[in-house]
């Protein structure tokens, strides 16, 4: 099993659509399925960030997990910190541990991470990805 992250670029698009729509089990109606929409969020440049916005692991060659990334920074005291929001995180289940391995490199490329995660299945356990901190709040529906 070869596993490599990279940056994503256009080559992947097609392979991350469609990871999105099976992991989020939509069909290609859906809203994840429009390229333009995933160009707008992951590939066209921005002006304010030269930042990637979008992260991809591959086993073989085919995605096994994917997140996009909105560059925000961080106010404090000492000045901005560069960060980043974490969208449409998601990871084949056939492929244990792949989906923290990408947040792991992620946090090690880029610093701290923000999130706001809905999940179908609640998680019970808060992740220390790195250095510092990490909070949890689970919101069951119902």
């Amino acid at each position: 099993m070869t596993l490599e992250t990279l940056h994503v670029g256009p080559a992947e698009q097609d392979g991350i659509i469609e990871l999105l729509l099976e992991a989020f089990e939509v069909g290609p109606g859906s809203p994840l399925a429009d390229a333009r929409l995933f160009d707008w969020k992951v590939l066209a440049a921005r002006p304010d960030s030269s930042q990637p916005r979008g992260y991809v692991t591959k086993k073989d060659g085919q995605p096994v997990a994917y997140s996009g990334l909105w560059p925000v920074a961080l106010l404090t005291p000492a000045g901005p910190v560069p960060s980043g929001h974490i969208i449409d995180w998601v990871a084949r289940p056939g492929v244990p541990g792949v989906g923290i391995r990408l947040l792991k490199q992620m946090v090690s490329q880029i610093g701290p991470l923000l999130t706001l995660v809905v999940m179908r299945r609640p998680v019970a356990s808060c992740l220390r990805l790195g250095s510092g901190w990490s909070a949890s709040l689970t919101i069951t529906p119902g």
